[in-house]
């Protein structure tokens, strides 16, 4: 992971974790032993944006993306899908955090750059 994204990880996690969190580079590891995992696409975005989440318990999640300043700038409620469409049109170029969290405790946090 280059420094930047680190860096912004570290920002959003210090500001958002709790006990329940888990830490970006452990997210990593944590995809394949809580069997869910985030694919984002296309990286960097552009406009339009998909969020594909594989596995066995997705359950009911939230999706949400934050600036670096910890402001949200979106967040969407998913039950049981597995792939979703967002319009980033309207944001900055900049970088972002996406983060998963499911009602099983399943939390993966990745760095975004937006680039129009």
């Amino acid at each position: 992971m280059v420094g930047w994204a680190r860096g912004l990880l570290d920002i959003y996690n210090e500001k958002y974790n709790d006990k329940d969190c888990i830490d970006p580079i452990e997210d990593r590891t944590a995809k394949s032993h809580n069997e869910v995992s985030l694919e984002l696409s296309p990286v960097p975005v552009s406009d339009i944006f998909y969020v594909r989440v594989k596995g066995e318990k997705l359950g009911t999640g939230n999706i949400t993306l934050v600036d670096v300043t910890g402001r949200t700038l979106l967040h969407k409620v998913i039950s049981n899908e597995n792939a979703i469409q967002l319009d980033l049109s309207t944001l900055e170029n900049g970088y972002y955090v996406i983060r998963y969290e499911n009602e099983y405790k399943v939390v993966i946090t990745e760095s975004l750059n937006v680039f129009h």
